[in-house]
């Protein structure tokens, strides 16, 4: 949605009802990168493993 808003020129976004009027495409260029970027830095957070080995003698 907001993409589609920055590419077509428009600073004015409507979703679920809610209406928001960005100052700039400036601005919402930075509301872009910031969405991108929170989304980007969850799904890179690494998974942690913990293995355990016992020797029966």
């Amino acid at each position: 949605m907001l993409a589609s808003a920055y590419t077509g020129g428009v600073t004015r976004v409507t979703f679920e009802g809610r209406t928001v009027e960005y100052r700039s495409l400036d601005e919402l260029g930075r509301a872009i990168a910031a969405l991108y970027g929170a989304e980007n830095a969850t799904a890179r957070r690494p998974g942690v493993t913990l293995a355990s080995f016992t020797r029966n003698a």
